[in-house]
């Protein structure tokens, strides 16, 4: 069985999330705040949360999701005017860049 695939828009921390490119390792999201404030966008490594079961009853199927927010730098860039003239072609080139890794290696960290 495959896993729940990660959610491809999905608001959280007030910041509304919208999946831009998607493989089966990595995906992009653009990340827009509920105020005007600017767009950034989050390259991510998409990580597998095993099925749980308690007291022999499944109560989680294996589903897709987010890495842990301190894996910031290993498992997840983020771009934003802060640090890039341009985020999104930063972000794209790093999701691009991305889908040349073996799957254990470090890259992009």
């Amino acid at each position: 069985m495959n896993p729940i695939p990660i959610a491809t828009s999905f608001t959280k921390y007030g910041w509304i999330f919208t999946q831009l490119k998607r493989s089966n390792k990595f995906a992009l999201y653009e990340c827009k705040p509920r105020d005007n404030s600017p767009v950034s966008y989050e390259v991510i490594r998409i990580e597998i949360r095993p099925s749980d079961t308690c007291a022999r009853i499944l109560v989680a199927l294996e589903s897709e999701t987010f890495p842990a927010p301190e894996m910031n730098g290993v498992n997840t860039w983020s771009f934003s005017k802060a640090n890039h003239v341009d985020p999104l072609i930063a972000a794209v080139a790093k999701f691009d860049s991305l889908q040349e890794c073996p799957t254990l290696s470090p890259c992009g960290a």
